[in-house]
């Protein structure tokens, strides 16, 4: 089962420290040419300083040292034989090669790829690479407030998030995640917002929220962001990851963001709902419609133009990526798409096929060959260059995309101000 795992999840045979020589100032000659050359072209019109990723996942196994925990039944081969063997496809995907110590090698795997995803020599402290948001995890919560251990997939808290950007400044902006029915939500947030953080995290389909539940403990969450000037990001669509202990799609519905965003509250959309199908909430008939389309009803609003935002994380894995041509001719939304990985789901390597972005008439052969050399050095450069790449019909994602977004601040003040 291992070499079927290692195959599926990835191997990567080279280092990400490997593509760029700081010494001479040039790409390294273990790289082809052709690669050499769209990777000077990614970079056109970007500042690489300002890349920020609003989408990277921290997680962690180590309960007693950092908080972190997964479904123990993950773990078991014996008994969730097809668990264990997701567990470690991801494993594989992270350039892991056992669950030993897993918190601090992710937490220096990722901070490597994102020190080395950018070419250039770091001068007078500054950095030349980008920054990605690392996303705390919270626990299931039961309607009576009580943390509900059964039926949480995975747990990566607050303060770990925060002590691990903390500890890795220049390449990791802390977020948080907090459950409406926490009895602390309020004052967690509160807690949160005084340490910079500005980004809060939902998973609805794992974390059994629904962010259209009448509950007034949602109207308070709400209320809190709002007057924080904090903003969520909130998976929309169906989830297959994070699935092991609970998992409801219906808790996806991209029509629920409705009552946040009338709440005044800043949403960015994970992933732009390209996955699955919901019912139609607008449509007495009850009909199910793609979540895509549902997703695009809400864009198109007027009364959600300057409330509701969209990442493009997991876009190009083999199931999403039907959807980009669509995504790429949409132009007058692309003011309101933020750049996000999902790592570690970039990495894995049976979920990323760019011969379908090939199929699709997204990229060319010869881009898909520089694009799978770049995949073997560092799947996190090897995600922003396929979707720097991708166009349809002329169209392509702006660089200003990849950016920080001016209405979506990713602290309270920037690393050299703190």
């Amino acid at each position: 089962m291992d070499w079927l795992c290692r195959k599926l999840g990835g191997t990567f045979p080279h280092e990400p420290e490997d593509i760029y020589d700081t010494e001479k100032q040039q790409f390294s000659q273990q790289l082809s040419e052709q690669t050499q050359g769209l990777l000077r072209r990614i970079f056109e019109g970007i500042d690489t300083s300002r890349i920020v990723d609003y989408h990277t996942h921290m997680i962690g196994l180590n309960e007693k040292q950092t908080g972190c925990r997964m479904d123990p039944d993950m773990f078991n081969p014996w008994r969730h034989p097809f668990k264990y063997m997701k567990a470690r496809i991801f494993m594989y995907g992270t350039g892991l090669s056992s669950f030993e110590n897993t918190d601090d090698l992710y937490v220096d795997r990722l901070a490597r790829l994102i020190k080395h995803s950018a070419p250039g020599k770091e001068a007078n402290g500054k950095s030349i690479h980008g920054q990605n948001c690392i996303l705390a995890f919270d626990q299931v919560y039961t309607d009576k407030g009580e943390p509900d251990e059964a039926h949480t997939t995975m747990y990566v808290p607050n303060e770990y998030v925060y002590q691990v950007a903390q500890n890795h400044p220049k390449e990791f902006i802390a977020t948080c995640s907090v459950h409406p029915f926490r009895p602390d939500a309020l004052t967690e947030l509160d807690r949160c917002w005084e340490r910079g953080i500005r980004l809060i995290k939902w998973l609805p389909n794992s974390m059994n929220i629904n962010p259209a539940d009448p509950d007034s403990r949602y109207d308070s969450f709400y209320e809190k962001v709002k007057e924080l000037d904090m903003y969520m990001l909130i998976h929309i669509g169906d989830e297959h990851s994070v699935t092991s202990r609970f998992h409801d799609d219906t808790l996806g519905n991209p029509l629920h963001l409705r009552k946040p965003l009338e709440k005044g509250v800043k949403v960015i959309a994970a992933h732009c709902a390209t996955e699955g199908y919901s019912v139609d909430l607008d449509d007495d008939a009850g009909n199910r419609v793609e979540n895509f389309e549902l997703f695009l009803r809400l864009m198109h609003h007027p009364e959600y133009k300057d409330k509701l935002f969209a990442d493009i994380s997991a876009t190009i894995t083999f199931s999403r990526a039907v959807y980009l041509p669509r995504l790429l001719e949409e132009t007058d939304l692309h003011s309101r798409l933020v750049f996000g990985t999902d790592y570690p789901v970039p990495a894995i390597n049976v979920v990323v096929h760019t011969s379908k972005l090939v199929k699709l008439n997204l990229i060319t052969s010869e881009e898909k060959l520089c694009l799978d050399e770049l995949y073997k050095y560092n799947p996190l450069l090897f995600d922003f260059a396929c979707k720097r790449c991708v166009k349809f019909n002329g169209k392509m994602f702006p660089p200003e995309l990849f950016m920080e977004h001016p209405c979506l601040p990713v602290r309270k003040q920037s690393v050299d101000e703190a």
